[in-house]
């Protein structure tokens, strides 16, 4: 106990050193957090989308922060949340944010707008966001960060990562954070419209009978496999496009499929499989696996409130993505889709949709899937993309794991249980490319 109090201690000092002391407001990226509560913190888990410019919505709270920025409630009127409200960050510096007396339409500054007792504006002022959302840390942010993870490095405290952990340091300053559970839990209720953690780091693959039960709903399948003991192992859901659109325009068993991935909740492989199908042929269709990082959700899957034609995914990084609920095509947020192309061959071409978000992607491409029996990808290295640096590759061997299946005898491929947690793949991604998943 004596070792894990000094190691705890010599984190408090390095962060306190670089200006940053945790329970404070920081507001790390250079785009819109859309956030349920007040809180800005960057281990605060209230995010629940980004605003891109453009955004509008009336002020109807302000809350002035020590730091002498704020945090400004603002109810939506525009785009795919209209009608909800949340909380962002504005920074005196670079607010993000252009602030107009709804009356006069002249534009404010926060500093000057009255607000009464409970915090609202004694006038009505109306708010639009002006950010690209494209993110990047803040330099004092991100050396914290580094010397941190330094001084893990150097202290070699590998064995006590799940004590110094982020949500601990807090607790150490007073902060209330959201209790995690790494217990085993149950299956049992398992809706894959809500946004939420996973529910196991790894899942044991040899526990599930190789059965898939799919359940259909009019704008998506959710499906689970089952266990030994009959229970419902939520496996993911999928998003498919049958043509005659854009994105696939022909209709003669074309489509394209989004295929949202989290094997038994676990962590360890969350992953999105975009399968191409160019007709009836089945051996002519490609693949793409996409890993995003940091994975702090499960893939989830909602239909708007507000617009009827839009269902909105939110991606493992917390980033959304809006579909067409008629057409299944890609039509805003953290992935963009061109159209399915057939080659002169008849075969499909790699599917052409790509990650545009403030996360790390990890790919992979090829005729068949990973998990194909003694199958898998054509080529052996995989991608990782970040956007504003470039593309890294990377042996797949050292991120995809041979796992024999007893059932058949047969191997299949799966990311490798040695890559569960994020900070595993962060260290990784770091030697091999050079910047972080963060």
């Amino acid at each position: 106990m004596k070792k894990r109090t000094i190691n705890i201690l010599v984190l408090l000092s390095l962060s306190s050193l670089l200006g940053f002391n945790t329970g404070d407001e920081v507001e790390i990226d250079n785009y819109l957090n859309a956030r349920t509560s007040p809180e800005f913190n960057k281990y605060s888990k209230n995010i629940r989308t980004t605003l891109s410019a453009g955004t509008t919505g009336v002020v109807v709270e302000i809350k002035k922060l020590p730091s002498g920025n704020s945090g400004i409630k603002m109810k939506i009127s525009s785009g795919p949340k209209a009608g909800e409200s949340y909380w962002v960050y504005y920074d005196k510096k670079n607010p993000g944010l252009k602030l107009q007396n709804i009356q006069d339409k002249k534009e404010v500054a926060l500093e000057i707008v009255e607000v009464n007792s409970a915090n609202e504006p004694t006038s009505p002022i109306s708010a639009e966001t002006t950010r690209d959302i494209s993110g990047r840390w803040d330099t004092q942010e991100h050396a914290m960060h580094e010397t941190v993870q330094a001084a893990l490095d150097i202290l070699k405290v590998d064995a006590l990562q799940n004590i110094i952990t982020p949500e601990y340091l807090c607790k150490q300053q007073g902060q209330v954070v959201e209790e995690t559970d790494s217990s085993p839990k149950s299956f049992k209720n398992f809706d894959v419209s809500v946004v939420k953690e996973p529910l196991r780091e790894v899942y044991d693959f040899d526990s599930l009978q190789y059965s898939t039960i799919c359940k259909f709903n009019k704008n998506w399948n959710y499906c689970h496999n089952l266990g030994l003991n009959k229970e419902e192992v939520p496996n993911g859901f999928d998003i498919t496009n049958k043509g005659g659109n854009t994105s696939v325009k022909s209709t003669n068993g074309a489509f394209r499929q989004f295929g949202f991935n989290y094997p038994g909740a676990a962590r360890s492989n969350m992953h999105l499989l975009i399968w191409d199908m160019p007709g009836d042929l089945t051996y002519q269709n490609s693949f793409k696996q996409m890993h995003f990082f940091p994975r702090e959700v499960m893939h989830s899957v909602r239909e708007s409130e507000t617009d009827p034609n839009i269902m909105i995914v939110t991606l493992p990084t917390r980033e959304e993505v809006y579909f067409n609920t008629k057409t299944k095509e890609v039509v805003g947020g953290a992935l963009t889709e061109k159209p399915l192309v057939q080659l002169p061959n008849g075969y499909a071409k790699m599917p052409n949709v790509e990650y545009n978000g403030k996360g790390v992607v990890i790919e992979a491409t090829g005729k068949d899937t990973p998990s194909a029996y003694e199958g898998g990808f054509d080529k052996k290295t995989v991608s990782i993309k970040k956007k504003g640096h470039p593309t890294c590759t990377a042996p797949m061997k050292d991120l995809w794991t041979p796992v024999k299946v007893e059932a058949f005898n047969k191997y299949r491929t799966e990311f490798s249980k040695s890559m569960a947690t994020d900070a595993a793949v962060d260290a990784y991604v770091k030697k091999k490319c050079g910047f972080s998943i963060y």
